[in-house]
C-alpha cells in the first residue's frame, strides 16, 4: 500500500513538474536556482586592480539583488586611468551589452556638436524642421528643440502611448506627420516627463537638417573620431553580444528581438558596445570636445511635484557630501545600464545582462547605493 501511494505521489510530482515546464518552460527552475549561480558569479568577479574594493562590491551587489549575473563596470576618472571589473561566464572587456537609453546621452551629444558648428539651435521651434498643419493640438507648436533634450515637450508615456519601445512599427521617425494628430499630456515646458518619443523626433530633426539618415550621421561621427566598435542593433542578437538573462523578466522573452522596431529606436535606445567604450566615448565628449553635457539647463519638477536639475540629456542629484553627479538609466528586456557622471569628472559605467527579482530594487535605489559610496 506504501509503495503505491509513494508511486501515486511520484507520478503527480513529475506530472506537476512536466505541466510546468510545458507551460512555462525552464524559467520557474531557473528563478529558484539563481541563488546558486549568484553565488558563484561573485565569487569569480575579474578587477582590473586588486584595489578596485568599490567595483567589486558593486557588482556584488547588482548580481546579488538585480538580477544580473554577467556585467561590465568601468571607472574612468578623469585623468584618463582606467579601473574595471567583470562577472558571468565569457564576460570579457569587450563584451557587446546592449545600452538601451543610454544611446540618449551620446544622441544628445551629437546634437551639442552639430549647434557648435552653428546648424541648429536648442532654441529653435520644432515646427521649423518638422511640418505643422493646423495640429489638433495647437501646444505642439510651442515645443522647442530644448524641450525635447530635456524631456519637457508634453509628451509623457505614462499618459500616452509611447511607441517607440514597443512591438510593431512606430509612426516615428518616418511619419512625423502624425504630430498633427496627437494630442499632448503637458504643456510644453512645464514638467519633466521622461518619453522616448522626444529622442526619435530629435534624431529625426538632425536627420532632415543634415540630409542623411540619422543612423549615417552618427556611424560616421563614431568611425572619424575612431569608436566603432559602438553598433547600432538592427534586432537579432550579435555574435559578440552577453547572453541576456530573462528569467526574471514577467512579459518578456527572447524573441522581443524579433518584434520591436530598432529603426524607431535608433536615436533613443539603439547602440551597442562594451562599458568601456561607452566611458571613452563620454570622456571624449567631455575632455576633448569640450561638450557641456554636465551643466545644469533647468530647473523643474516633474509629474509627482518632485523637483528635478537637468542637463542636456542627463539628470542630477546632489549627494549626501555635496557633490553634484549627473546621471542616465537604460533599460531593455532582460538589460539594464548606467551612467554617472561625478563633479570631479569621474565617469562610472555599468552594463547588465538581466532584471530584478523583487520591485523594490530599481534605478533609485541603485543610484543611492552608489551615491552613498562617493
Amino acid at each position: 500500500m506504501l509503495k503505491k501511494i509513494m508511486y501515486v505521489a511520484f507520478v503527480i510530482t513529475v506530472s506537476y513538474l512536466y505541466g510546468v515546464y510545458a507551460i512555462y518552460g525552464s524559467t520557474p527552475f531557473l528563478r529558484k536556482s539563481y541563488f546558486i549561480e549568484a553565488w558563484w558569479a561573485k565569487t569569480n568577479i575579474k578587477c582590473q586592480h586588486d584595489y578596485s574594493v568599490f567595483l567589486k562590491n558593486f557588482l556584488e551587489k547588482v548580481v546579488s539583488d538585480y538580477g544580473s549575473l554577467s556585467n561590465q563596470l568601468v571607472y574612468l576618472k578623469k585623468d584618463g586611468n582606467i579601473e574595471s571589473c567583470n562577472s558571468g561566464a565569457n564576460v570579457n572587456e569587450d563584451t557587446r551589452f546592449r545600452y538601451a537609453s543610454l544611446t540618449k546621452v551620446i544622441t544628445a551629444a551629437l546634437f551639442l556638436e552639430n549647434e557648435k558648428l552653428g546648424l541648429l539651435n536648442r532654441e529653435d521651434d520644432l515646427r521649423q524642421y518638422i511640418e505643422m498643419k493646423h495640429p489638433v493640438d495647437a501646444r505642439m507648436q510651442k515645443i522647442q528643440l530644448f524641450n525635447l533634450l530635456t524631456h519637457t515637450s508634453g509628451f509623457d508615456r505614462t499618459q500616452s502611448n509611447d511607441p517607440i519601445i514597443q512591438e510593431g512599427k512606430s509612426w516615428c521617425p518616418n511619419h512625423l506627420e502624425k504630430l498633427n494628430y496627437i494630442r499632448l499630456d503637458h504643456q510644453p515646458n512645464t514638467v519633466y516627463s521622461y518619453d522616448n518619443r522626444n529622442y526619435c523626433v530629435l534624431g529625426a530633426v538632425l536627420a532632415k537638417k543634415i540630409g542623411q539618415p540619422f543612423s549615417v550621421i552618427l556611424n560616421d561621427y563614431l568611425a572619424f573620431h575612431h569608436f566603432d566598435h559602438i553598433k547600432f542593433i538592427d534586432g537579432p542578437f550579435m555574435p559578440d553580444e552577453v547572453d541576456y538573462d530573462f528569467r526574471f523578466e514577467e512579459y518578456y522573452f527572447p524573441s522581443y528581438t524579433q518584434k520591436y522596431d530598432f529603426y524607431a529606436m535608433q536615436s533613443a535606445a539603439g547602440l551597442s558596445g562594451s562599458a568601456k567604450d561607452y566611458a571613452k566615448l563620454i570622456h571624449y565628449f567631455i575632455d576633448q570636445r569640450k561638450l557641456l553635457l554636465t551643466q545644469t539647463v533647468l530647473e523643474i519638477t516633474d509629474t509627482g511635484k518632485k523637483n528635478n536639475s537637468l542637463s542636456i540629456g542627463l539628470q542630477q542629484t546632489t549627494t549626501s557630501k555635496g557633490e553634484v553627479i549627473s546621471y542616465h538609466f537604460g533599460a531593455l528586456p532582460a538589460s539594464r545600464s548606467m551612467l554617472i557622471i561625478r563633479g570631479n569628472g569621474d565617469i562610472l559605467v555599468w552594463t547588465g545582462s538581466g532584471v530584478p527579482e523583487k520591485k523594490g530594487y530599481n534605478d533609485a535605489t541603485l543610484l543611492k547605493y552608489i551615491a552613498d559610496q562617493f
